[in-house]
């Protein structure tokens, strides 16, 4: 039977979402109180800032790196496209994989 499927066969589908399981679950962000939603927005805006960080020190040390192991600076900027990526998967694993 090609072809057939919701949109033609006519029926349609309706999602029902139930809310009553929800509003006593302690996990769920609407329910925190409102310190603990403030302190994981200030906690998500650091890491945000500290990942733009740890992945801009890398082209700091660049030059004297390059210098101490006697290598052309282009070297130096294709490591920087290896170490990039790295540190912002890590920074994006969930932090219960890190230990």
């Amino acid at each position: 039977m090609r072809g057939a499927g919701l949109a033609s066969s006519g029926c349609r589908a309706r999602a029902e979402i139930s809310t009553a399981a929800l509003q006593n679950d302690p996990e769920d962000p609407m329910n925190w109180p409102k310190s603990r939603k403030w302190r994981m927005t200030i906690l998500l805006c650091l890491m945000t800032l500290f990942i733009g960080l740890a992945t801009s020190a890398f082209s700091v040390g660049i030059d004297e790196m390059c210098a101490e192991f006697g290598v052309d600076s282009e070297v130096g900027q294709v490591g920087m496209f290896v170490v990039r990526p790295l540190v912002v998967a890590f920074a994006r694993w969930p932090p219960r994989h890190r230990s």
